[in-house]
């Protein structure tokens, strides 16, 4: 969703500004590193987007704190399970058989 990539980006560009003025405090970054991964990799129903979405629009026409949006991601995320997805076994030949259906009509 195009929002979703907004509201990443605008987060990570505030967390940038954050760690260039304060480069000792790295708690916010490694906060949303894990949010970011969760995010990410959710399945995102239609109720799920509502929700971002509102928190979204919450932060761009309301408190433009980008602190209380990275809190408010968290908590939406941190209920939600992550289904981690498993890559394919390599292909082994000997495991490959031929196999036939004779169909009697």
């Amino acid at each position: 969703k195009k929002f979703l990539s907004q509201l990443i980006i605008e987060i990570e560009r505030d967390i940038e500004d954050y760690i260039l003025d304060f480069p000792e405090d790295n708690a916010l970054e490694k906060q949303w590193e894990e949010t970011r991964k969760k995010l990410v990799n959710i399945s995102l129903t239609k109720k799920r987007i509502q929700i971002i979405r509102k928190v979204w629009n919450n932060y761009r026409k309301g408190h433009k704190n980008w602190k209380k949006l990275i809190v408010d991601v968290t908590n939406f995320v941190s209920d939600k399970l992550v289904y981690e997805k498993e890559g394919l076994d390599d292909f082994d030949e000997k495991k490959l058989r031929l196999i036939t259906l004779d169909f009697i009509s």
